[in-house]
């Protein structure tokens, strides 16, 4: 894993409250965990923090990039003019529309593998009437043709035509116009998107708060059972967050030597704990490579060592 990214995964564990059951050096899996407590339903609480606790920092994440590609607009509008107009005007409008994309993800859109959260009860007045605008223009302008909804700007103009302004040259054609930044747009995006993030993140903090709760409340019961548990999803972090590649090398492995990768050993719970929390913005982009995985190494586990993995 590039430096810079484990370092800032590990400032963000550093500020992070403990798990007084955790194993010490080593990564897990608590997605995989969750998973499995569904399928076999057992521990259902723990299972649904865990997957709150994913889907709240995925709807964060998705506003940080969201951000990011704001960041990168105005570094894009700042420039002078180029050569290639084309290619900056075609960057810009790419990168405004994704920031508008991705805010409409976050704020409004749900899917089978991620639940939503509907942040409009802590929007202002205002700031609704630019949340609609925003939904609008994804729903009804980029992601869908049309006018924009709300959006007060025009997106779009296409008018069939009569031309007979040259004489002796009559002709019929379409004259079509598409908006390609709208920067007071921009202005009210990265407002409503930078108030956003900010509210998603700490609503994230909390439930993570709300899972390492959780685990110590169950780990005060029966260290062991907890142990035991968490112990079968092993993860090798720095492999997964290195590249979207590292699922394909895991899977060239043999299954003999994939397990003994993801083997690790299980200490008392009163020893050091490891942070509960932690993972960079890029982290997250690779939460679906860590996910599959984990799942790998749990199949190949499951076929050499069945007894190990009933309920």
């Amino acid at each position: 894993m590039p430096a810079r990214t484990m370092d800032a995964w590990r400032r963000r564990c550093d500020a992070a409250r403990v798990i007084e059951c955790a194993m010490r050096d080593s990564v897990y899996d608590l997605t995989a965990l969750s998973e499995r407590l569904f399928a076999e339903g057992r521990l259902r609480p723990l299972a649904g923090k865990i997957q709150r606790a994913q889907d709240l920092s995925s709807l964060h994440a998705d506003l940080v990039m969201a951000t990011e590609c704001l960041d990168a607009l105005d570094a894009l509008l700042a420039t002078p003019p180029q050569d290639d107009n084309l290619t900056k005007s075609i960057t810009e409008a790419s990168l405004l529309s994704n920031a508008v994309v991705l805010y409409a993800r976050a704020t409004k859109t749900t899917s089978d593998e991620r639940r939503g959260y509907d942040p409009r009860d802590k929007f202002s007045p205002e700031q609704k009437i630019v949340h609609q605008e925003l939904c609008d223009l994804r729903d009804k302008a980029i992601a869908h043709f049309g006018s924009g909804g709300s959006y007060t700007g025009e997106w779009k103009l296409e008018r069939v035509v009569l031309d007979a302004s040259v004489a002796e040259d009559v002709r019929v054609g379409v004259a079509t116009r598409r908006k390609t930044v709208d920067k007071k747009l921009a202005a009210r995006a990265r407002s409503q998107i930078e108030f956003a993030c900010e509210l998603f993140r700490q609503l994230s903090r909390r439930q993570i708060d709300e899972l390492t709760d959780e685990l110590n409340k169950l780990a005060a019961a029966d260290a062991e059972l907890v142990n035991s548990e968490i112990h079968r999803h092993p993860l090798n972090l720095p492999m997964v967050l290195t590249s979207s590649d590292a699922l394909v090398r895991i899977r060239a492995l043999p299954i003999e030597i994939s397990v003994m990768r993801f083997e690790s050993r299980l200490i008392a719970a009163d020893q050091k704990a490891i942070p509960s929390h932690g993972g960079s913005v890029r982290g997250l982009r690779r939460s679906r490579a860590a996910r599959l995985a984990a799942a790998v190494a749990i199949r190949s586990d499951t076929q050499l060592r069945p007894s190990q993995h009933r309920g």
